[in-house]
């Protein structure tokens, strides 16, 4: 329902329902063992539960839709009302604003999964919009019926579909790819491709890696099918197509180096703002102006997004030694070919999508994959300095109220609390 209708739920289905069957317990208990038997067995009072309660350095987490963001700001008030009512009017009047924030503190907090996938959702459009522009005349050519689609996330949920052991299509070639790879090529590096089940915006970053490594070896398998008409089926033709082309190459190119560069390691601090030592809800506003940072520098030169020297988080490896353990892990992961051998999976993918080498398509995919980072750069930074989004005022570049530069005594106030709500939502996924 509307914010207002959430709030009410939260006093009436939650509050009230809980302190009402916390009095029916202190009656059964009283009735057994005497008046004023559940207080001096240290049972708490029915009173403790309510609005009054959530004052006590209390983070109001949410996503960062507009109707979650309302009912945390209504909340707010109403948590303030009830501690003004418990407190009496003559001496809430009485207390300077100083007074009633060293006692009574609420911070409202924006998930920051969700403030990453807004960055990340905003990039993967504008990179599917240039490439869709790009070919327009191209995909004019092919009827719906043939399912040419060179959107970022179709193709990777259609290779999904076609080319993992466990994708839901009933005409998929998982079981066939897997077993002639491994006999045909049992010494190539292999990433298995990503699950694309469900509905998440990272997906298009994600999702890429995979599809940009093994694109040469999906379009030789797939090529003995395009060859006998009569076997292939649309996804054969469309992923065929799709695979071969150099913009949409270029797109799978750039989005791998966003994974990388950008999306994991910013998804690594998020979850795990509350295990870390000296680490906020605020302090991750840091992590965004290094990001802000990085993006200006692609938007100025493109190139740079190439370069091995852009480390995007050194900042906070250099102070973080869980972080630089993590980024250090990540280069040192393999995986193992069909005959054992082992390759660095990190090391593998990024020297391929920073480099040309020769056949590789990147080549000629080079001048589409630098006008894509610099346009998702500036996209990025669009939504960044929105004032209508909770990016904003998180930056100091544009005055941000939480930024973490202004807010260091809030920063001290929430050392360990969870960056996201991924433990709640956590419960509606399964």
């Amino acid at each position: 329902g509307t914010s207002k209708a959430v709030l009410k739920h939260i006093e009436t289905r939650i509050l009230a329902y809980s302190r009402a069957t916390l009095a029916k317990w202190v009656e059964v208990h009283e009735k057994q063992h005497g008046l004023g038997s559940w207080a001096a067995a240290g049972g708490p009072s029915p009173e403790n539960i309510g609005l009054h309660r959530l004052c006590e350095d209390t983070v109001l987490m949410t996503d960062t839709c507009n109707g979650a963001r309302c009912t945390k700001r209504l909340l707010t008030e109403s948590i303030v009302q009830a501690i003004a009512e418990k407190v009496g009017k003559e001496a809430w009047e009485a207390m300077s604003e100083e007074e009633r924030n060293e006692k009574y503190r609420i911070h409202r907090g924006d998930c920051w999964q969700h403030l990453r996938n807004i960055i990340i959702d905003a990039m993967a459009a504008k990179g599917n919009e240039l490439i869709k522009e790009a070919l327009e005349d191209d995909l004019a050519e092919f009827s719906s019926y043939e399912r040419i689609e060179v959107d970022g996330s179709s193709v990777i949920r259609g290779a999904f579909k076609h080319f993992h052991h466990g994708g839901e299509y009933a005409k998929g070639r998982g079981r066939e790819f897997s077993a002639w790879h491994k006999q045909e090529h049992p010494s190539l590096m292999f990433i298995p491709f990503e699950r694309a089940m469900g509905n998440r915006q990272d997906l298009a970053f994600d999702g890429c890696v995979a599809l940009y490594w093994n694109r040469l070896l999906c379009l030789e398998f797939l090529r003995g099918y395009i060859d006998c008409p009569k076997s292939q089926n649309v996804l054969d033709k469309s992923l065929y197509t799709q695979l071969r082309c150099n913009e949409f190459v270029a797109l799978l190119r750039v989005n791998t180096l966003w994974c990388y560069l950008f999306s994991d390691p910013f998804r690594w601090l998020s979850g795990k703002t509350s295990k870390l030592a000296g680490w906020s809800l605020y302090k991750m506003g840091w992590v965004l102006e290094l990001a802000e940072k990085a993006m200006q520098e692609i938007e100025e030169s493109p190139e740079r997004l190439l370069d091995p020297a852009l480390d995007i988080f050194k900042p906070v490896a250099d102070e973080l030694p869980e972080f630089a353990a993590w980024r250090a892990g990540q280069l040192e992961k393999q995986v193992t070919a069909a005959d054992g051998t082992r390759y660095y999976l990190a090391r593998e993918v990024l020297r391929e999508a920073r480099t040309q080498r020769p056949g590789s398509g990147n080549e000629q995919a080079k001048a589409k994959t630098l006008e894509l980072a610099k346009a998702q750069a500036t996209r990025a930074l669009e939504k960044m300095h929105d004032k209508r989004l909770a990016l904003a005022d998180k930056l100091s570049s544009q005055d941000g109220e939480n930024a973490y530069s202004s807010n260091a005594d809030a920063h001290a106030r929430t050392l360990g609390v969870h960056g996201t709500n991924d433990g709640v939502e956590n419960k509606f996924a399964s």
